[in-house]
């Protein structure tokens, strides 16, 4: 499935199918427990860039709160520029999703992040 890390493909598996938005989707999130008994959220998150810009950010809740502060992975599959996404601040409650570009956007640009949180085993 493109766009998607394959880690967070296998261990989540494929995000269910495409549903149509009736505008611009900006963030899609969805909780599941796995079979194993491990609380997850999994989803993406747009990231727009305006031209001559150089970072974004977003931010992700978790509703309800995890228990205890998750373990999150941020990654994207774009490469339409050198782009750096992290998970820059992890909380119960929710992430906070950077991204750097190691040059300013010549062109406004929409970034997708896949994200995936695991609550502590």
């Amino acid at each position: 499935m493109p766009g998607r890390s394959r880690r967070a493909r296998a261990l989540c598996g494929p995000l269910p199918g495409s549903i149509t938005a009736p505008g611009r989707l900006q963030q899609r999130i969805e909780r599941y427990e796995t079979p194993g008994g491990i609380d997850c959220v999994r989803g993406r998150v747009q990231l727009s860039i305006p031209e001559g810009g150089r970072t974004t950010h977003a931010h992700v809740g978790f509703c309800p709160a995890f228990t205890a502060t998750p373990s999150v992975e941020v990654s994207t599959e774009y490469d339409g520029v050198e782009a750096v996404v992290t998970a820059a601040e992890v909380l119960p409650w929710g992430v906070r999703v950077e991204c750097r570009l190691a040059e300013p956007a010549e062109e406004p640009l929409e970034i997708p992040v896949d994200v995936l949180a695991r609550a502590p085993r």
